[in-house]
């Protein structure tokens, strides 16, 4: 059972798997044999989608990021998907409010 559950999240899942029909990520993995997997290209977006708005990125929440990342799997896009995902998670936790200034 997927983990998205809501129409944006299908949406979601539909425009990642579409792009990898387009760009056919096993293929473009083996042609590349001698160069690292991380330079396959992954969809538009995807490293944004939990990130807020005021940091440039889309504004997702943590199910944006499972859901993303649930069909990147599922489409077998290779990279460090999991890992730049969760780094967007966890610096944002680092977080802190700027001073006033007087």
């Amino acid at each position: 059972m997927p983990i998205a559950s809501t129409d944006e999240h299908m949406a979601l899942r539909a425009s990642i798997r579409d792009w990898a029909k387009g760009v056919d990520p096993l293929s473009a993995v083996r042609a590349r044999e001698t160069a690292p997997v991380h330079d396959v290209q992954v969809p538009p977006g995807l490293f944004a989608i939990g990130i807020p708005t005021e940091f440039g990125g889309a504004g997702g929440d943590l199910v944006d990021v499972a859901v993303a990342l649930e069909q990147a799997a599922e489409s077998l896009i290779p990279g460090p998907i999991l890992p730049t995902l969760l780094a967007g998670q966890v610096l944002q936790g680092t977080r802190r409010p700027r001073p006033r200034r007087r």
